[in-house]
Formats: structure tokens, sequence, C-alpha cells
């Protein structure tokens, strides 16, 4: 399932550019030789439907675009999670459900940040309602106006997208296979608890017992 952000954009310690879904979401330092201004952190809203299970996996998919390393040659990206309402100081210092490390090798590329279990309840608890989520950049950076850039998500725009996986309640064995067992067969699935099984077949061993007990019999009157 492909969830689109139903808001995202940036705020700085003093301005946001709102939460449109087209907006901009821009994180780490953007300073001298750039905008002059110092920290910038991001966040995205998902608007989560009704799900048909248990979610057992979810990504959060950014466009990379524009990367600008001037003082480390990588960036360390962490999103976590926000209150209901938020402002600057919430943002990327929650609950972590990921991060991801950028280069100058993931400019202009889609990456995933793999959540994590923390994220995976908070988005089955959004079901129906909404899941948002706080970034920035933790390290290595030294932020302010006067300092160089180290940012992610420049140039950014269109909404993104959180891919989430569901799964059902249902307990599946895989087959059993190896050298000790010798058994392979079908998957088993679990079902409900159902009456007291037919009566059995005779076991092979109590067949075995009593054609032995016949020819012992036979051999009494021939002897």
């Amino acid at each position: 399932m492909i969830v689109t952000a139903a808001g995202q954009g940036w705020m700085t310690s003093g301005f946001s550019n709102g939460n449109n879904p087209s907006n901009s979401y821009l994180a780490g330092n953007c300073g001298a030789g750039d905008c002059y201004t110092g920290e910038f952190r991001n966040f995205f809203q998902f608007a989560i439907p009704e799900l048909d299970g248990p979610v057992i996996s979810a990504s959060l998919v950014l466009d990379t675009s524009y990367v600008a390393l001037d003082q480390a040659s990588y960036s360390q990206y962490q999103v976590t999670s926000l209150p209901d309402i938020f402002g600057f100081d919430d943002l990327g210092t929650g609950t972590v459900y990921g991060s991801q490390t950028y280069t100058a090798s993931n400019q202009n590329m889609g990456e995933s940040i793999a959540l994590n279990g923390a994220a995976l309840a908070a988005i089955q608890a959004a079901a129906g309602g909404v899941f948002q989520l706080g970034g920035r950049v933790s390290s290595p950076v030294n932020f302010g106006g006067d300092q160089a850039d180290e940012l992610v998500f420049g140039r950014t725009d269109a909404p993104q997208e959180l891919e989430i996986v569901t799964g059902s309640n249902t307990l599946t064995f895989a087959p059993l296979s190896g050298t000790n067992l010798g058994l392979s067969g079908p998957s088993l699935t679990l079902g409900p608890l159902g009456d007291d099984p037919a009566t059995p077949e005779p076991a092979p061993a109590l067949l075995v017992g009593s054609a032995l007990l016949l020819a012992a019999a036979a051999l009494r009157r021939t002897a």
C-alpha cells in the first residue's frame, strides 16, 4: 500500500513554509554561501486508511534532490515521532523511527528509509487517522547562518510517499524438511479448534501382532 503525503514542509526556529503536500522539505544547515538562515528541520503527514491486517513493515520514500555537503562528506538524517501539535523543537527529537545516511552520490535519487517497530505501532494506531513524523540532520554538522551548507532535500516538491505492508493474523508453518526428519510437504496453516477427531484406524503395530498370534496357533496344530 502506498500513501502519499497529505502535508509536508520545513521549519526554522522562527518560520515555516506550512504543510502543503507539495512543499519543499529542506533539512540541515542552510548557511554561508546560500540562504544564511541556519538550521532547517522537516515533517511529513499521512492520512492512514483502515488497514486489512497488522502492519509488518513500512518505509518512508523521499526524493533526495539537491544535496550540499560543505562541512562533511555525509549527513545523518533521522525521523522521529511527533505530537499532534508540534513546533520546530519537536522535529527529529521524539522517539526515533528510522535514519538514513546521505552522501553526494544520493543527489537526485529516491531513497527509502526503513521504519522500525515503534513506527509500525504508531502507523497501526493511526489507522483511519493521521500518522506524522518529523526529521532533522543530526550529525556531523554545525548550525548557524555563518556556517557552511550541510543539507539534504534542497529544491524539493511534490507529495512524498509512505509504503506500508500489512499481513493477516493467520499463523503459517513452513514446510518440514531436513536429513534428520526426512520429511517435506506443503505449508500448514492453523485453523480453529474443532470437535474431537474420529476414532483412528487400528495402528499397524496392532495388526502385525494379530498376524503373529494366528501364525503361532497354526504351528501348534501342525506340531
